[in-house]
């Protein structure tokens, strides 16, 4: 499969649910970043409801743990660029990044990420909105190794497709999460070339408020140019 040479999806594909975050799943996400010996994180969501919720939700937990909010950023569900959010969100000064949905605009954020910015998957933490095979196929599930997430009950998902339940050990299972993709998706991105990551470091739950997504076509052949940047988020 020829490489990309535009951050933007090809064929968007039609927004999806607004999922809302559980309880469980934001002490898990707490948990997760305590374990990496995170001090500080960044919160990225879009700007639904159920998504702004969601990254609240997030940052009282983690600031109620001890922790510090090095910055919070949201996004669009549409368009021309998410450079500027990309950039705002990579250039936080924060040990660990957190994402949550909704899946189309987080997948464009993903891969202007990607495409432009140091940002790295595997000092990243995802909530269950954008943990599905189809969230992550709109990136390329190939550039997403070490992308680490929690369930709505609870269970964190990671890189080594073992699922972990809190009082339990670790077990392998059948994945219907993260990385339960084949290595190739249809449209994925990769970094632009010469571009590397630099970084240093490395019965069901009670929601908190709430409301499928492919990407289908060949990718663009001409690098776009992003409009300046204006507003904020």
């Amino acid at each position: 499969m020829d490489t990309p040479t535009s951050p933007l999806l090809a064929q968007p594909p039609p927004l999806g649910r607004d999922l809302a975050v559980t309880d469980t799943e934001v002490a898990a996400l707490v948990g997760l970043a305590t374990a990496r010996g995170a001090r500080s994180i960044a919160v990225g969501s879009g700007r639904t409801p159920a998504a702004l919720a969601a990254a609240d939700a997030i940052t009282q937990a983690w600031q109620a743990a001890g922790g510090v909010v090095a910055a919070t950023t949201t996004w669009p569900e549409t368009a021309a660029s998410w450079l500027c959010q990309a950039r705002r969100f990579a250039d936080a000064p924060a040990d660990v990044w957190v994402m949550t949905g909704p899946e189309v605009g987080w997948a464009q954020v993903a891969r202007w990420l990607l495409w432009s910015t140091s940002w790295r998957p595997d000092r990243t933490l995802a909530t269950a909105a954008i943990g599905r095979p189809a969230a992550l196929a709109l990136v390329g599930a190939q550039q997403l190794r070490g992308l680490t997430g929690a369930g709505a009950n609870g269970a964190t998902l990671d890189r080594h497709r073992r699922r972990r339940h809190r009082g339990h050990r670790s077990r392998s299972t059948t994945m219907t999460a993260l990385f339960d993709l084949p290595e190739a998706s249809r449209d994925p991105v990769s970094p632009a070339p010469g571009r590397t990551c630099c970084l240093a470091g490395s019965p069901r739950p009670s929601r908190r408020g709430s409301s499928a997504s492919s990407a289908s076509g060949p990718p663009a052949r001409s690098r776009s140019v992003p409009p300046a940047c204006t507003g904020t988020g």
